[in-house]
Order: C-alpha cells, then sequence, then structure tokens
C-alpha cells in the first residue's frame, strides 16, 4: 500500500504534503513539539523550495539524490512568517 503522505525533514522544517493536497508544516527550532502547524502564515518561497526538494527526492535515484538532498530547504534570509 503506498503511503497517504510524504514528508521532509531538515534543521528548521518539517514538511508534509497528503495525497488530498493538504499540507503541514512545523518550525521545529521555535516549535520542536510540532504543535503548530504554520503552513499558512510561512513565506510562501519557503514553501516552494521545501515542494521542490521533497519532489526532486521522491523522484532521485542514485548520485540524483545528493543533488535533490542539497536543494534549498527554507534556510533563507526572507522572513518566515508573513505579515500580515
Amino acid at each position: 500500500m503506498a503511503p497517504t503522505f510524504h514528508a521532509l525533514r531538515s534543521e528548521q522544517w518539517l514538511y508534509v504534503e497528503y495525497v488530498n493536497q493538504e499540507i503541514e508544516l512545523y518550525d521545529l527550532v521555535n516549535d520542536p513539539y510540532e504543535m503548530n502547524n504554520v503552513a499558512r502564515s510561512t513565506n510562501p518561497v519557503i514553501l516552494g523550495q521545501l515542494h521542490a526538494q521533497l519532489d526532486a527526492m521522491k523522484h532521485c535515484t542514485g548520485a540524483s539524490c545528493r543533488v535533490a538532498d542539497s536543494m534549498p530547504n527554507g534556510a533563507i534570509s526572507a522572513p518566515a512568517l508573513l505579515v500580515q
């Protein structure tokens, strides 16, 4: 049976994509117990980077996985949370 989600964990983020298109994002630095899903309030650039890296990791083989693993994963200087 195929998993109902795919996830990516970095030093700062836990990013989860479910097959029903739901997304969860946890800031592991500020929320190590993963209590607050910040996907809706996080900079879309970060979400895009995490999505791209997860997609690359899902489809990589051999040496291409090293490339996918070294992709940007939300570690940018832009503010992580959007100000509304």
